[in-house]
């Protein structure tokens, strides 16, 4: 009787598994080019705008070391139309605090670089459309607050500069001493 039970057993997982394989359609993965599927901004239809969400985060900094930093979420945007897109270009980020004179504080105190295909890595399909996700760690050694900016600028080819607006976000730590 055990036998009958397995056997019945394993021919029923055998004809489910092969149900799927039979038929008139067939599923020709080989042909199917994921890639060719992402819809880019191109030179006729370049990205216009840029959206970052920026939060605190920690991260892998610079040095390969666990650091804080900045979880973003950028979304790129054709003219006329509503759902995000890939893009292809150089993407270069800027980051700026309050650490320092004022003069020290409108130049960026780091700028990461990514070549178009770097930046690549970063895309992902969200549950906002295609976008890319990445950590920016905060270059600053210690564990001070500082309020700082983010700002992208995206470089295509045949297409204008697109930046996107400067985002504020706080990293929290212990205030620096008025000296």
């Amino acid at each position: 009787m055990q036998h009958s039970i397995r056997s019945m057993r394993y021919s029923v997982i055998c004809l489910l598994c092969f149900i799927p394989l039979s038929g008139c359609s067939s599923l020709a993965l080989s042909t199917w080019n994921w890639q060719n599927s992402r819809q880019y901004a191109s030179a006729k239809k370049p990205a216009v705008e840029v959206i970052a969400l920026w939060e605190p985060a920690e991260g892998k900094g610079v040095d390969g070391l666990p650091t804080r930093g900045f979880a973003g979420q950028l979304l790129f945007f054709q003219h006329n139309n509503t759902t995000p897109v890939y893009v292809k270009g150089e993407v270069m980020i800027y980051l700026y605090d309050d650490q320092g004179e004022g003069t020290e504080q409108s130049k960026p105190i780091h700028q990461f670089k990514f070549d178009s295909g770097a930046w690549q890595v970063h895309a992902v399909d969200s549950t906002l459309g295609p976008a890319y996700q990445l950590f920016i760690p905060y270059v600053r050694k210690g564990k001070d607050q500082a309020e700082c900016a983010l700002r992208v600028k995206l470089t295509q080819t045949e297409a204008p500069e697109v930046y996107s607006r400067m985002v504020s976000v706080k990293l929290e730590g212990k205030k620096p001493s008025a000296d």
